[in-house]
């Protein structure tokens, strides 16, 4: 009965315009998916539980980048670990405040070039808290479609295929579907922090998104 049902649902539209070659592929992004990836109907739960996690693990994560997608890149069908399908509309990424530093002191040229900003900035050297570490948090806002969810069909990719395809005629022709708003956020493990110990916290919990 469920492979009736989807042939239904992804049966070809009458008159419907054939998409570009490259449009046929199934952008999975599964990069953001996993066990540690957890589903949130608003951005504003999802700041609560990023919270919370910074709480349990007694750490924190500082906002590095926030990324816009425009339209066509929003008829890109991505697939999450339970087979329901949806697009992108943005996303941003936190990293632990024990990451990269992206501000170290200039090259021995540059200082030359400005001696009073070089000893200016020598003055208030304070030890970095910076250790590389490459843990931190994806918050990826999407609108998925529960109702166009594939079973254990779903890990076929011809089926995938066609059902990107059928998502995308009707996006295309800005039908109504029935969907949802959310966001995807992927946690990092206690293993995924290298360089420090957690629990050396600098500074208070923040909002963040």
């Amino acid at each position: 009965m469920e492979d009736t049902e989807i042939e239904i649902q992804i049966s070809p539209m009458p008159n419907a315009p054939q998409p570009k070659s490259t449009q046929n592929k199934v952008h999975r992004n599964e990069s953001i998916m996993g066990p540690t990836v957890q589903w949130f109907s608003s951005i504003e739960e999802a700041n609560e539980a990023i919270k919370e996690h910074e709480i349990k693990l007694q750490c924190r994560y500082i906002s590095k980048r926030k990324m816009a997608y425009d339209a066509d890149r929003q008829l890109h069908i991505h697939w999450d670990q339970n087979y329901i399908p949806y697009i992108l509309e943005g996303s941003s990424r936190l990293e632990c405040q024990h990451g990269k530093n992206r501000f170290k002191a200039g090259t021995p040229k540059k200082q030359n070039e400005n001696p009073k900003k070089a000893k200016k900035t020598y003055n208030c050297v304070k030890e970095s808290i910076k250790r590389d570490c490459p843990a931190g948090i994806t918050i990826s806002e999407v609108c998925r479609f529960p109702l166009y969810k594939l079973g254990s069909i779903g890990k076929q990719r011809h089926r995938k295929r066609e059902m990107a395809k059928f998502l995308r005629q009707l996006l295309q022709k800005k039908e109504s579907i029935n969907s949802e708003s959310g966001c995807y956020v992927k946690f990092p493990t206690e293993g995924d922090h290298k360089g420090h110990v957690l629990g050396e916290t600098i500074g208070n919990y923040q909002q963040h998104g």
